[in-house]
């Protein structure tokens, strides 16, 4: 754009020179990020970004004034404040993007939390789509607590936590909504896939060798309630049948699967 400026105000020279830098830096600069993505941290990159698309003006400085020691304190202010501007946006940015992190996960287990939960229960809503809704619970973890100590059941949460991410997908999203509990979002209309699912995270949660922090192994198992979204039905009524049936689960003996059924 500094280039088609000064192709209409100022010298055409130095206008084709702008022109054919910018041509460059927007070629370039892409393949430049690609291969310092994966070698270097944030902030570096940035670093490296900044000091190569602020060469190209230095040299075309050099060219358009004769005193030197003028480009030297003109080149020292652009990297000076280039460098400064970087080091606080990136900062910014970071701290930024932690707040928000923050109030939308849960900092135990990194799942997002009951705020998030509730603020994408509504978002469903407002898109009427047909959803699935699951809510789980670690069977006996107050006893667990009890035998192994609260530093044993924190480190099950984040173990069972890990299980929830590698089975989630993009359709399929956890919360821990509460001290063992965690809820479940299936944005499928097939209710059969979304019950094989759930079964299958219960086989598989069933199967898991967990460890404690000694790294003895334990075995724990979950109960967990289901209900599908209906036409007509508020979510909120949708998740209170998913929490019946998970009370139903845990009467029945635990470490299973309720459905709630039609005419619940």
């Amino acid at each position: 754009m500094l280039g088609i400026l000064r192709f209409v105000w100022g010298n055409n020279d130095i206008a084709q020179s702008n022109l054919i830098i910018s041509i460059l830096l927007a070629v370039t600069l892409p393949l430049l990020v690609r291969y310092i993505e994966h070698r270097l941290n944030e902030l570096p990159q940035l670093l490296v970004l900044v000091t190569y698309a602020l060469i190209p003006t230095v040299v075309l400085t050099n060219q358009m004034i004769a005193d030197k020691s003028l480009v030297l304190l003109i080149s020292t202010i652009l990297f000076t404040s280039g460098y400064a501007a970087t080091f606080v946006m990136h900062f910014f940015i970071t701290d930024l993007y932690r707040l928000i992190l923050s109030a939308s996960t849960d900092h135990l287990t990194a799942l997002k939390n009951v705020r998030t939960f509730n603020n994408e229960l509504m978002d469903v809503e407002r898109e009427k789509k047909p959803v699935t809704l699951a809510v789980i619970d670690i069977d006996y973890f107050k006893d667990y607590n009890d035998s192994f100590g609260h530093d044993n059941g924190d480190l099950l949460l984040k173990q069972m936590a890990q299980v929830f991410n590698e089975l989630s997908a993009f359709d399929t999203d956890f919360y821990r909504i509460g001290g063992e509990e965690f809820a479940v979002i299936i944005d499928t209309p097939n209710q059969r896939d979304a019950e094989a699912f759930i079964h299958d995270l219960q086989e598989i949660v069933a199967h898991r060798r967990f460890s404690t922090t000694s790294g003895d192994p334990v075995s724990v198992t979950i109960s967990v309630g289901v209900a599908h979204s209906r036409t007509g039905e508020t979510l909120k009524r949708t998740l209170k049948r998913a929490d019946v049936a998970l009370y139903q689960a845990k009467k029945d003996g635990r470490n299973q699967v309720i459905v709630s059924l039609p005419t619940q």
